[in-house]
């Protein structure tokens, strides 16, 4: 530069001169210095310098580092790849950013493994192939091992080897739709293996009490004092059923002893109707004609069960105790018989007391028969058998009199509307020809009778409606010296009116 008092003179000089640079201009001489910078080392110095002159700093050993221009001074640039050019100098260019080479490597991987599924389901396809070229394609892909993201499928697993080769049968279907129909049109064969065939003696009722008899009674002590607290209930029990209540007995065991001592203790002197209601043979028209005959002194006879209820609520002027045990007997649980006892129960002067065995006695009230009886239950568990309820049961006796009331009414529940009306003139007929010799109803005189009321159009028809009575025991038949097919119900004449009367509606 020149001096400052070039500023002073007279002759006026340009910024150019006074600023610029004096040294010669040559293209590209930025990068030689740069060049030559990286490429120059520093000799290691082998002059000692006094710890003194460093003012106690300890000599480093260190390289010297001379700073360039792209990296961070005191250190190489690792973003920098030196390259020779073609007069053998060596070139600076920035490397591949880490962003760009992860970006790389996820579409290297991803291709990888599209290849690798493509394979896979090649394979799969393709699984028809013999294992020789299985095991040739394995030892190339373990040559070839590519990342691999995710797991392939699974393949299937090789059949054993040794294995013999079944060969399919030939199945003839028409021998087998043949033999199918022939199976069908035979006969079906049933074991006569039954009941009546086996060695089980059958006993007669005064062999099974006697048998009840010599069987003990176990933990009589503690029965006899649950018992003893049932009978301080009584006093209750008659306070409850003055207020319009009616009391029913509940629990395993028979509760009859224990009524029949409320009946002794508190009722012995008031009419009392007692009703066995697991007799086999009960309805409740002997129940309404026992109330109106032997307690009231009604004369006159009645066209229905509702007439003689209320025949019987016009002529009560004092209280009738009524005690039913098992009012959920087989004859008393059916909705007529519950109806009647509950029609007759809500006149004020009729007490009630009853007791239930059966786990869904409950079930047979509704809502309407629920509030005319009114109960209260108490729990009277007295772990007593039930020997005068299971004597009516001819599971174990002799059945005297044919079929019992009970199971013909289950059966005639089944029936349909028109064989309830051909089993009513059977059992009609046989009351009105009660005779020590009668043989039955003929055959051709039924049938007049039924196509007379439009209950059958032709013989067939009766026939198999006399078929289903016999499968089920109803009636048996039985041919005369004269060849003609006589029909007889096989019960007792007072048994079967009783069976009548339960039945008038029908």
């Amino acid at each position: 530069f020149g001096k400052a008092t070039t500023l002073a003179d007279d002759n006026v000089t340009t910024g150019k001169d006074v600023f610029g640079f004096k040294t010669p201009k040559k293209s590209g001489g930025m990068a030689l210095k740069a060049a030559e910078e990286v490429n120059r080392t520093t000799p290691k110095s082998t002059r000692t310098t006094p710890n003194a002159r460093l003012g106690g700093t300890p000599r480093s050993n260190s390289k010297q580092v001379t700073p360039n221009k792209f990296g961070t001074p005191g250190r190489k640039s690792a973003n920098t790849t030196p390259k020779m050019t073609g007069s053998g100098r060596k070139r600076l260019e920035p490397a591949t950013p880490m962003s760009a080479k992860k970006r790389v490597r996820k579409t290297l991987n991803q291709n990888s493994y599209n290849i690798e599924r493509n394979r896979y389901s090649d394979s799969d396809q393709n699984s028809g192939d013999s294992e020789s070229d299985d095991q040739k394609s394995d030892s190339e892909d373990e040559e070839n091992v590519k990342p691999i993201l995710k797991p392939p499928s699974t393949p299937s697993t090789p059949a054993r080897k040794g294995r013999p080769v079944r060969i399919a049968r030939s199945v003839n279907t028409n021998n087998i739709a043949d033999s199918y129909f022939e199976a069908q049109h035979a006969k079906v064969i049933t074991s006569n293996r039954t009941l009546s065939r086996q060695n089980t003696p059958r006993l007669s009722e005064d062999e099974v009490n006697k048998l009840l008899s010599k069987a003990g009674i176990r933990y009589e002590e503690e029965i006899a004092e649950l018992i003893e607290d049932h009978k301080e209930q009584f006093i209750r029990w008659l306070s409850l059923v003055h207020r319009g209540y009616s009391v029913i007995t509940y629990g395993l065991g028979s509760k009859k002893s224990l009524l029949q001592d409320f009946h002794k203790q508190h009722l012995s002197n008031c009419d009392v109707l007692v009703v066995n209601g697991y007799f086999p043979s009960l309805t409740i028209k002997s129940i309404l004609d026992s109330i109106s005959d032997d307690i009231l002194d009604i004369e006159g006879s009645f066209s229905s069960t509702s007439e003689q209820i209320q025949a019987i609520h016009n002529t009560l002027e004092e209280d009738i105790y009524l005690i039913v045990h098992n009012i959920d007997g087989p004859m008393l649980r059916n909705a007529k018989a519950q109806t009647c006892l509950s029609d007759l129960v809500s006149h004020n002067r009729v007490k009630l007391l009853c007791s239930i065995d059966h786990v869904n006695a409950p079930l047979i009230w509704d809502q309407y028969k629920l509030a005319k009886f009114n109960f209260i239950w108490y729990d009277c568990t007295t772990f007593l058998a039930y020997r005068e309820e299971a004597a009516g049961s001819d599971a174990m006796m002799k059945a005297s009199g044919g079929l019992q009331l009970a199971s013909i009414q289950h059966v005639l529940e089944a029936l349909t509307p028109g064989a309830k009306k051909i089993f009513l003139m059977l059992a009609n007929y046989q009351i009105e020809h009660d005779e020590p010799s009668y043989p039955g109803i003929p055959f051709m005189e039924l049938y007049t009778q039924c196509r007379a009321d439009f209950l059958v159009t032709s013989d067939l028809e009766l026939k198999a409606q006399l078929t289903e009575f016999r499968d089920h025991k109803l009636i048996t038949s039985k041919r005369g010296s004269d060849g003609v097919e006589y029909l007889i119900i096989p019960i007792d004449k007072p048994t079967l009116s009783s069976f009548l009367d339960n039945f008038q509606g029908v």
